[in-house]
């Protein structure tokens, strides 16, 4: 079973599928109840598309960035601490974004910037 109660405590490592962002014309969906880890690569202007936002789930999401200037947005129901918004890094860098939901609204986002 995979209730809850018969998980508690759970001992050991717990891993999920890897899933890869499809972009099409610049959009890249990041759709929360196929998984919780997944890659993309920023190669230009970049719209992220976030749907199906679930209370308390965490998403990771690793970054490979393939140009020079790339910028990136975000549907408007990510939020971004103020003044501290995400801006990818330079080209050949990693990025690794984790979004955080306390409802089923809205997903708050940091970013950790230039893995190497």
């Amino acid at each position: 079973s995979t209730d809850a109660s018969t998980l508690s405590p759970y001992t050991g490592s717990i891993r999920g599928n890897v899933t890869s962002v499809t972009e099409a014309s610049n959009t890249g969906s990041l759709d929360f109840s196929v998984g919780n880890f997944f890659t993309a690569s920023i190669d230009d202007d970049t719209y992220f598309d976030v749907t199906n936002v679930n209370p308390g789930q965490t998403v990771i999401v690793r970054c490979t960035i393939t140009n020079a200037t790339p910028a990136v947005s975000f549907s408007p129901n990510v939020l971004q601490p103020s003044g501290s918004e995400y801006t990818p890094s330079a080209n050949g860098s990693i990025d690794v974004l984790t979004f955080t939901s306390l409802d089923s609204t809205n997903a708050m986002l940091v970013a950790v910037n230039k893995f190497e």
